[in-house]
């Protein structure tokens, strides 16, 4: 037999599997898991990583595996999973400014199917770098050059990325605003 056709059984073998587990009740089918990729500021206690994840099971364990860039193993943090078994969350430990964090999730249900997101995880990762609170352009100092692009902003001249919205949110309410300059401008003086 040729690989190809060896591939066929397999594949075959596969699908004949699946429809006898499916008829019997088995599951098989891996949790589903939808994150969405964070943006990060300096934080002091971590970065929430939340997630909504599915399956037909029970969701038995859930982590979220993470490194800093460079790093050729992964770290993991045991996620929380909700009551209702539909969202799970864990805390990446507070890493230095301008550290690029990569991470995925993983969740196994109490038949043993594991799921991953991004799917292709570990070889696809989702990643984040720890951005300075107040560095609207984003060449990790705050100075002038900030306070300068936050009235560009704010006056409708420059429109930010996330990214820079989330730096220049300095007072957290969700968006950018006078009430942000005047914090800016409190920073840079130091106070």
């Amino acid at each position: 037999t040729s690989l190809a056709g060896l591939r066929d059984h397999v594949l075959q073998a596969r699908a004949k599997f699946s429809e006898i587990a499916t008829a019997r009740g088995y599951d098989i089918t891996p949790p589903q898991i939808s994150a969405e990729p964070y943006i990060f500021e300096g934080a002091t206690e971590g970065y929430n990583i939340s997630a909504s994840v599915s399956d037909a099971s029970e969701i038995e364990d859930a982590r979220i595996y993470w490194r800093t860039t460079g790093q050729a193993s992964w770290s993991y943090v045991a996620a929380q999973i909700t009551e209702t078994g539909d969202s799970l969350s864990a805390v990446i430990p507070v890493q230095q400014l301008g550290t690029t964090v990569e991470y995925y999730i993983r969740a196994i249900d109490d038949q043993g199917n594991q799921g991953f997101s991004p799917q292709e995880a570990p070889g696809q990762f989702y990643s984040f770098t720890v951005l300075t609170p107040g560095d609207g352009n984003l060449d990790g100092k705050v100075n002038i050059f900030d306070l300068i692009f936050l009235v560009k902003v704010l006056s409708g001249k420059e429109t930010p990325t996330l990214a820079q919205v989330s730096v220049l949110d300095l007072d957290n309410n969700g968006m950018i605003n006078i009430f942000d300059l005047i914090e800016l401008i409190k920073l840079l003086a130091g106070k």
